[in-house]
């Protein structure tokens, strides 16, 4: 009854869509940085490694204050296209990076991306239960919560099976 009454709701299947694919790349970055670590930035110790994928989810406890003002300024809407918008471009740098150096600066401007999806994303999905609630009469978030819950973990099937497919194409 929850997943249908959820995925009645365009916004939620909007929501879940950019929710699962936040996730999707959120999963991904654990399992990328060693490998791109040891591969491209030839990089061997594991406490390093550790180190330079830390800084990104560190980084991202620092700049939550960044996204609250942008709240303040533009709205929530305008302020989760600009924290999509920022995480993109945050990422794209790691095809031309080479260098351990650049890597570390990069990892810290991933951190910008992440915090603004971690930040938005509950207040988001407080907004369709709102939105909800007002067309229904009745207040379901346990139903919202538990569905989303649930829909994001198919993004950690996804970072698997793509892994799966990268590993057994290049061999």
């Amino acid at each position: 009854t929850s997943l249908k009454f959820s995925l009645k709701n365009k916004s939620f299947r909007i929501f879940i869509i950019m929710n699962v694919a936040y996730w999707y790349v959120v999963g991904m970055l654990p399992m990328v940085a060693p490998l791109y670590g040891s591969i491209v930035l030839d990089i061997s110790d594991a406490m390093l490694l550790g180190i330079l994928l830390g800084l990104a989810f560190i980084s991202a406890a620092c700049f939550m204050a960044l996204w609250r003002f942008i709240i303040g300024k533009f709205g929530m809407k305008k302020g989760v296209e600009i924290s999509m918008v920022v995480f993109i471009i945050s990422l794209a740098p790691f095809m031309f990076i080479f260098d351990l150096t650049t890597a570390f600066i990069a990892f810290i401007f991933v951190g910008i991306g992440i915090s603004g999806a971690i930040y938005f994303g509950d207040i988001l999905l407080a907004a369709i239960i709102d939105e909800d609630e007002l067309t229904t009469g009745t207040r379901r978030d346990g139903g919202y919560y538990g569905i989303n819950a649930l829909l994001t973990k198919l993004s950690t099937i996804l970072v698997i099976l793509s892994i799966n497919v990268v590993f057994n194409s290049v061999g």
